[in-house]
């Protein structure tokens, strides 16, 4: 067990499978919304298409990240430092997917007697969606865990890694880095906009909203970017600088 655990070319490559398995039908599903507004707004077009192409490019970056550590030769060792981060991040995703996994019981247990998950009707799917993003999580807490039992003693070690992991860890940083602040930022400005939204409300006459909603929609994305971001983050913080090996 504890090799297994501490065996990150192996977890990596389940990782990589689970994250793309959880992110095929939350991407087809925003497609085919995208393409019905852009039914019956055609002018929305201009900035639609191009935010879905950012969309898919970023969300990508992370599965790319998994596959190059998965190919990345040798053994990836990484600095003791670093342990505490992995800690952190372990805790973030373990709090977003016991919050996840609420949602996923709610979806599932009208399904559960018909033994029809898989099928194609939209709430099976909701259902297989909801489960592939879980075992995602998982994934991502069981990579965290082999950097953390894999840490060595020695402070200022620096990894080698290939060219491509290299390539890919710098990608996953910037676009999770980017999607962390701004999840961050939502959640920091959130009692500004409670009071925007809640001054409109009384002036058109409605009911305001309630702060723990607005806060129960920001917290677990800050909770998923952020510990998403921890894993490539320690990578690229530890690796050496030389360029990578090739492959």
């Amino acid at each position: 067990m504890t090799i297994w655990f501490t065996d990150v070319r192996k977890i990596a490559f389940i990782t990589f499978v689970t994250s793309l398995l959880g992110l095929l039908i939350p991407g087809w599903n925003s497609t085919q919304e995208m393409i019905g507004l852009e039914s019956t707004h055609p002018q929305s077009k201009l900035w639609m298409t191009p935010m879905l192409v950012l969309g898919y490019l970023v969300t990508a970056t992370m599965p790319m990240f998994y596959f190059a550590l998965f190919r990345n030769e040798g053994t990836l060792h990484l600095p003791r430092r670093f342990r505490p981060l992995a800690l952190v991040g372990i805790l973030g995703l373990g709090l977003y997917m016991a919050v996840g996994l609420s949602e996923v019981i709610k979806i599932l247990r009208p399904l559960w007697t018909e033994t029809k998950l898989f099928e194609g009707r939209s709430g099976a799917t909701s259902g297989a969606g909801a489960v592939f993003a879980e075992l995602s999580n998982l994934a991502a807490i069981l990579l965290l865990i082999a950097f953390f039992r894999q840490a060595i003693d020695k402070p200022h070690a620096e990894i080698p890694v290939s060219r491509l992991l290299s390539i890919a860890t710098k990608a996953a940083v910037i676009a999770f880095g980017l999607w962390s602040a701004f999840n961050v930022v939502r959640l920091v400005l959130s009692p500004l906009v409670y009071s925007q939204l809640r001054n409109y409300a009384l002036q058109v006459g409605r009911e305001p909203p309630q702060f723990g909603s607005i806060l129960a929609e920001v917290i677990p994305a800050v909770l998923a970017s952020t510990g998403l971001f921890i894993a490539p983050y320690i990578v690229y913080k530890s690796q050496a600088r030389g360029g990578g090996k090739p492959g």
